[in-house]
């Protein structure tokens, strides 16, 4: 992905679960107070989050997804933070699904604070429930595509190659699935 088609694809993404401007202003407004208040739920929860993760990796896929909520929090949801990201999750293995089940959790735990400490809650949790919805798609692509890049390059394809090897390789697979 370059950052144009980023841009255009986070645009459509937003545009689908309905994220306006202003609610991103709203972020930003708050930004400050809800990174502290993420930090807070981190601390107090880390060892039950990193026990719901479940995975071999849970301290690092932690980091990966405190990391993500800094990203949404601050405003620096560029094409190179996700990317950054991206690359790392697919180091470590990350799973999205997991990934976002704990975005969902954090989240949770973050809302009673929001509800206590943040003017008008109720649009600020819908704004950031929102966005994360808009910055996990945006990631899964980038870790899709990011994967895609490291197989042609490890095996030396062209993305034409690829491509068409996949396609029969995905053709042999639903006729043996009979999908």
């Amino acid at each position: 992905m370059t950052m144009d088609t980023f841009e255009a694809l986070k645009a459509d993404v937003k545009n689908i679960v309905g994220l306006s401007d202003t609610e991103l202003e709203i972020l930003s407004r708050n930004g400050e107070q809800l990174l502290q208040l993420l930090d807070s739920v981190i601390k107090d929860h880390r060892e039950e989050l990193m026990g719901d993760l479940k995975v071999d990796n849970p301290e690092d896929m932690l980091s990966l997804i405190e990391e993500f909520l800094r990203i949404i929090l601050t405003g620096a949801q560029d094409f190179e933070s996700i990317r950054k990201l991206s690359l790392r999750a697919l180091k470590t293995g990350t799973s999205i699904y997991k990934f976002a089940l704990t975005i969902s959790t954090v989240l949770d735990r973050i809302k009673p604070l929001i509800m206590d400490n943040v003017e008008n809650p109720e649009d600020v949790i819908e704004a950031l429930k929102k966005f994360s919805m808009v910055m996990l798609i945006l990631l899964a692509d980038e870790i899709n595509q990011a994967f895609l890049q490291a197989v042609r390059e490890a095996t030396g394809m062209s993305q034409a190659l690829l491509e068409n090897y996949m396609k029969s390789v995905i053709d042999s697979m639903i006729e043996s699935e009979g999908a």
